[in-house]
Order: C-alpha cells, then sequence, then structure tokens
C-alpha cells in the first residue's frame, strides 16, 4: 500500500523468452509494464537457463523495480502455463459458496491423469452456460511447479501473493481493455516463445484453455535450419521480413498453429455449444510478425484482431507482449 493509501499489485510473467512485469494501482486503467529478454545470448531452440541463473535472473530484471514492489510489501502475483497445468469448465449443482470448494476438490480428481496429493487446485466462479447451477473455472497445477515458483520468489525477498493460469489473466485483460457483447463468444490466441495458449471466452469469463507447445521458437528454428544461418541471424530474418517471403521455410510451423487452434475452437465449440466465434484476439510476440494477423484470418475464415490498448492507458506501443501481465496485475 503506498502512503497515499492506494492498493498496488504486481504481476509477473516468467516466459521462456522473456519476463514482464506490470503495476497497477487499485480502481486505475493505467498500468505501468516493463519487459526484458530472459537469455539474451541464445545460440539455439534448446538453450535453457539454470535454476540458479533463473532465479538471478529474475532478482535482476526486478532490481529497478524495488519502489514499486515495497508499495506491495513484496507480494507479486505469478503466472502459470504449460505442460504442468491442466484446466477446464466444470457445472456443478446449485451449491452454496462454502460448498464449493469441496466440490471442486471431489470432482477434479476424476479429470486429471495425476495424483491428486501431487496437485494444487484453484478455481474461479464462472456464469454456467445452462441452467440455474454452479459453475467454475478449475486449474491444477503440479505441486512442484508450486515449490520452484516459491524458490525464485523468495531468492528475490518476495512472497506469492497468488498463482494463477496466465489464461486467466488473459480473459480478465480482454474485458477490461474491450467493450465486448457479452452474449458472444470470442478467442484469445496468444502466441509465445515456447508456447501457443487459445481460449474460448464469453462475458468476461473463460471457458476452454489450451496450452500447446509450439511457438515463435519454432519458426525461428525452421529459419535457421532451412538457411542455415545463426540463431541470432534467423531471429532478425523473421522480425524483418513479410511472411510470404518466408512461407516456403516456414509452412511447417505455420500449418500446425493452423491446425491446433481451428482444432481446438471446433472442438470446444461443439462442447460448448458455442454456435459461432465472434472474432480473435490474437497476442504474443509471434503476433507482431508482418502479416501475421492476416495469415490466420484467412485460414480461420474468422476475424482475427491483433491486440492494442483500448480502455486501459498503457505507455508503450507493444500492446501484444504485455497482455499477461497487465491481466495479472488486474486481479484482486
Amino acid at each position: 500500500m503506498s502512503i497515499f493509501g492506494k492498493k498496488v499489485q504486481v504481476g509477473l510473467n516468467i516466459g521462456s523468452y522473456s519476463l514482464q512485469g506490470a503495476s497497477l494501482a487499485a480502481n486505475s486503467h493505467k498500468p505501468w509494464v516493463w519487459r526484458d529478454v530472459l537469455f539474451p545470448s541464445r545460440d539455439g531452440i534448446d538453450d535453457a537457463l539454470t535454476e540458479h541463473d533463473l532465479r538471478a535472473r529474475v532478482k535482476s530484471f526486478l532490481k529497478p523495480h524495488e519502489k514499486t514492489l515495497a508499495l506491495t510489501k513484496g507480494q507479486v502475483v505469478l503466472g502459470i502455463q504449460g505442460d504442468s497445468l491442466t484446466t477446464g469448465y466444470l457445472p456443478l449443482p446449485k451449491l452454496k459458496d462454502e460448498e464449493i470448494d469441496m466440490a471442486v476438490r471431489s470432482t477434479v480428481p476424476r479429470e486429471v491423469p495425476f495424483p491428486i496429493d501431487t496437485l494444487d487446485i484453484a478455481h474461479v466462479p464462472v456464469e454456467p452456460l445452462k441452467g440455474d447451477k454452479t459453475a467454475v473455472f478449475y486449474s491444477v497445477w503440479k505441486k512442484v511447479t508450486t515449490h520452484q515458483l516459491h524458490e525464485i520468489a523468495a531468492f528475490c525477498n518476495l512472497t506469492i501473493r497468488r498463482l494463477e493460469a496466465t489464461g486467466i489473466a488473459l480473459t480478465r485483460e480482454l474485458y477490461r481493455n474491450r467493450s465486448l457483447d457479452p452474449d458472444a463468444f470470442y478467442a484469445i490466441v496468444d502466441i509465445g516463445f515456447a508456447m501457443t495458449q487459445i481460449l474460448l471466452v464469453k462475458g468476461g469469463f473463460p471457458y476452454f484453455l489450451r496450452d500447446v507447445p509450439i511457438g515463435g521458437k519454432d519458426i525461428t528454428y525452421a529459419i535457421q535450419v532451412g538457411s542455415q544461418v545463426s540463431w541470432e541471424e534467423a531471429e532478425n530474418v523473421k522480425k524483418s521480413l513479410p511472411l510470404y517471403e518466408m512461407i516456403h521455410t516456414v509452412n511447417p510451423v505455420l500449418s500446425e498453429i493452423h491446425y491446433e487452434v481451428k482444432r481446438s475452437l471446433d472442438y470446444c465449440c461443439s462442447r460448448l455449444e458455442c454456435p459461432q466465434v465472434a472474432g480473435v484476439f490474437l497476442s504474443g510476440g509471434t503476433s507482431l510478425l508482418a502479416d501475421f494477423p492476416d495469415w490466420l484470418e484467412e485460414e480461420l475464415r474468422l476475424s482475427v484482431t491483433r491486440e492494442s490498448w483500448e480502455k486501459l492507458d498503457v505507455a508503450d506501443n507493444e500492446a501484444p507482449l504485455h497482455k499477461v501481465s497487465v491481466g495479472l496485475a488486474l486481479g484482486q
């Protein structure tokens, strides 16, 4: 809390390529964002930091923001995504608030293929899609992931206020940033360095989330192998050339991205009885590639919008890179 009595919340997203942070005072529409590359000297697709180097890198990244973190008493909201995460929409009978947690914990083990004592479970209430029921969107991740994130936070003299699936943060940010039809389904496609997140959302709530292990690194690798250049040169090619000039080299990766997005949307629309997706909002670093939104729109035959700042006032012109961290900071 600041000396002026304003509550401040910090969201931190530790990605595979970069670190993103955002801070926001309560009831404000003006987040402050910052970002830095996690591994600036990468030579290939499999390069990774050791656990110690990762902790040190996060601490260095946060050092210029110590005053902001002091306003939160060192508390941060961290995002979780990837293969340790399982999520889903769960309709339940009409329940009282105090009964929901027990119902979720007794139902979710049937939905996940891991022993329940190895998992952490979180859930958020959502509007039921059918009938007068209770419904939640649950997130389940391995306790080892929780332990690793707490170790990073402790190394940086921080405590974790909340762990949250990054897809929930993306949903929250979208509806705080844009005025959307509350009765329409929309898709969010966030294509990062190592992971593509595909969501189906409605009325400010997430109903489907899938993390697919393909992203910008696979495009860079295809250019590196196809052109026999260094990783840095391949990254420069990816960022500078129009998509049509790289299509023969990167088409297998693009085809896989298209296939996974279309398959996911077709599946969840049939399962959730979504008659039509009103539009797709595209974010993540790969969305900044020249012509990428146009390509995806043509492939999906749906309206695709590269994310920008609309209702939120952010002093940064690369909105797709900050959607997760801002979404984390927006949560209470």
